[in-house]
């Protein structure tokens, strides 16, 4: 799916869960190994760090999956 800048995604991450994201500037998720997106949420705790809304935030293919829109 071609993800474009700008675009609410949400996101669910095997290691983060759930959030909602921006995505920093086009992708594609089925080429692409690695998703430019910015949190849209208050916060998400990982495993080892802690990302604050407006943080750039890892997100692997492999490890998440998105999908258009945005959800609480």
């Amino acid at each position: 799916m071609l993800i474009k800048k700008g675009q609410k995604i949400f996101v669910k991450h095997k290691r983060k869960g759930s959030f909602n994201a921006i995505a920093e500037k086009d992708f594609d998720t089925e080429k692409d190994e690695w998703y430019p997106i910015i949190l849209d949420d208050d916060m998400v705790d990982g495993l080892n760090t802690d990302w604050v809304k407006g943080e750039h935030i890892p997100a692997r293919r492999g490890l998440c999956s998105v999908s258009l829109g945005s959800k609480k």
